[in-house]
């Protein structure tokens, strides 16, 4: 080894191992960040439905409705918890109504960074919105999909079945003959 090149390992070591505790630095604090920004949202989310759902009371040009909506929205925003405590209804939480039957719920939380601070600055405001419709489903919607099949339901044949029955189906496949399949309750 040379009497010049001696400690070079040592420098290109330090200067990686603080490359990687600063890109893991990052990495936990933006994490961070997005955790918080989902725990907002589920906030926002909370209060839009429940501000939309004063709708159904009465009229959306009513003030009392309205202010009854701004009101909820705000009280179910500000139940769960964001970064370990819960939002304020004045200061972090706004309601604001976009256009008819529609609340818009806004929530800001300004939150300490750990390791980034170098980077990022010490605190970061994060921010999220929902908006919210309230509105009557009648036939011709597009889009709307059942979830379950209630009991009792009714067949193509327009008879009413309560409960699960044996059946027999014909099944044709191309190039081969036709067999009988019968099934019940899940057994072949």
């Amino acid at each position: 080894m040379r009497i010049g090149n001696r400690g070079q390992v040592l420098l290109v070591f330090v200067a990686a191992l603080l490359a990687l505790l600063g890109i893991a630095a990052l990495g936990i604090d933006v994490g961070y960040m997005y955790t918080v920004r989902h725990e907002l949202q589920r906030s926002t989310d909370a209060g839009a439905l429940a501000g939309a759902s004063a709708f159904f009371d009465g009229s959306w040009s009513d003030a009392a409705i309205r202010a009854l909506a701004d009101a909820r929205a705000r009280a179910f925003a500000s139940k769960d918890k964001v970064a370990t405590s819960a939002l304020s209804p004045g200061g972090e939480i706004s309601v604001a109504f976009p256009s008819a039957e529609r609340v818009r719920v806004d929530a800001t939380r300004n939150v300490p960074l750990f390791f980034s601070r170098i980077f990022l600055g010490p605190t970061k405001t994060i921010t999220a919105y929902s908006v919210a419709e309230a509105s009557v489903v009648d036939t011709n919607v597009k889009g709307l999909t059942p979830w379950g099949i209630p009991y009792p339901w009714r067949t193509r044949t327009g008879t009413t079945c309560t409960t699960p029955r044996k059946r027999s189906t014909r099944i044709a496949r191309k190039g081969f003959p036709t067999r009988r399949a019968t099934s019940a309750r899940g057994h072949g």
